[in-house]
């Protein structure tokens, strides 16, 4: 019980210090995406601790999601106001003065996750609330690094909510923090170049092509992102990458909804368009959701694909629609898709107005060469046909209720 009590009080007293640090200016709320390298420490047992510290009026929650790690997880805990658990959301709360979750993790060589807040700054005579984070010795309780945090209590990073966009990292001896202001949600509307780039070396907007980017185009006048071009018996795909020409590394997903509006312009033999999902820049593969015309043998695809040769790998679930797709029609393309640390589950959805046209459904082990998170995007898949099609306001964001 005594060691119990000190880690508890040790906790109380660091995130005091951290919750007063900075005096309050405005800030606005924003997606925080933060990446830890955690190299150094890779086979340690040890605790990763989220604590949030009321700083006074006003209330703010934080919300930590899409949290990804190449180590394994253990038990968690937590203590004052807090719900959920990873690998899903978690939720601290300020209606105490202090709340903490507290994950146990046998250290990989990296994590990451995000961070949402509420963002409201602090008023009158309040200081802004702080929430930090920190990594510990699972037996001891005390860090298991030592960082620049100014008052000796070894945060990584400390978030004024409220008064700055971006957490304050501290270095370290043993690990390296990174954070910026993430994409994980959003509309891409290809009304003009702040969304995509028609430039050949493209230097703007939100997405940069990986495959036959010659034949993707945006028509800014009709708001349309057009795929175009024709492939032989081979087949071949087209894909463009959420991933701004400037923004290193690349935004990933463990979990997303994806959707748009998507047409296929005519028929002649197989060809799809879609969203990509879960793609490793390194292993160069990935899964692609496709809504096939193929005559009378149309259908809604999930496979893994080589995004090198465009190629596709393996299907991994095919919902047959027989011959219900139609050329010049647009359709509501739907792709909710998680990896929970263990299981890949895929909800496919396809509608023609407000008529669903099919559902396809996929849970089991996450595919053979496929990342448990990865970038996300759009393409066309052709075989002895042209692709001709098009996709209007793409939206991705958290994984739908």
């Amino acid at each position: 019980m005594k060691k119990l009590a000190h880690r508890i009080d040790l906790r109380l007293w660091r995130a005091a210090l951290a919750a007063a640090f900075l005096a309050a200016m405005p800030a606005s709320a924003s997606s925080i995406l933060v990446t830890v390298d955690t190299t150094a420490l890779a086979g340690t047992t040890a605790d990763l601790a989220f604590d949030l510290v009321d700083g006074g009026a006003p209330a703010n929650t934080v919300t930590l999601s899409k949290f990804t790690t190449d180590g394994t997880l253990g038990a968690s805990s937590a203590k004052g106001s807090v719900a959920g658990a990873f690998p899903g959301s978690v939720t601290l709360s300020d209606a105490p003065f202090f709340s903490e979750y507290l994950q146990t993790e046998t250290l990989g060589k990296t994590l990451s996750f995000v961070i949402d807040t509420t963002g409201q700054a602090p008023t009158g005579a309040s200081l802004p609330d702080g929430f930090s984070f920190f990594i510990l010795d699972h037996t001891t309780g005390l860090s298991l690094v030592t960082t620049s945090h100014p008052t000796g209590a070894n945060a990584l990073l400390l978030l004024n909510i409220g008064v700055e966009p971006l957490p304050d990292i501290y270095s370290s001896d043993k690990v390296t923090v990174t954070a910026k202001e993430g994409l994980v949600s959003g509309v891409a509307s290809f009304c003009d170049v702040t969304s995509y780039d028609n430039a050949t070396v493209q230097t703007k907007g939100l997405f940069t092509d990986l495959r036959r980017g010659s034949g993707i185009n945006a028509d800014y006048g009709n708001c349309l992102l057009n795929l175009t071009g024709s492939v032989g018996a081979a087949g071949d795909m087209w894909i463009t990458m959420l991933n701004a020409p400037d923004d290193q590394p690349p935004p990933t997903f463990s979990c997303v909804s994806i959707d748009a509006t998507v047409t296929i312009r005519k028929f002649d033999n197989r060809k799809a368009v879609g969203f990509v999902a879960n793609y490793d820049p390194v292993t160069r593969k990935g899964l692609f959701l496709g809504l096939y015309d193929a005559g009378n043998s149309d259908g809604l695809t999930l496979s893994t694909f080589n995004g090198a040769t465009g190629q596709l790998l393996t299907t991994v679930k095919t919902l047959f629609l027989g011959a219900k797709i139609l050329e010049n029609t647009g359709y509501f393309l739907e792709l909710d898709i998680c990896n929970d640390g263990t299981t890949l589950t895929a909800t496919g959805t396809v509608k023609n107005g407000t008529a669903t046209v099919g559902v396809l459904s996929s849970t089991g082990p996450m595919p053979a060469g496929i990342s448990p998170s990865g970038q996300i995007g759009i393409a066309g898949q052709a075989k002895s046909a042209a692709v001709d099609s098009s996709v209007s306001k793409f939206e991705w964001g958290p994984p739908k209720p």
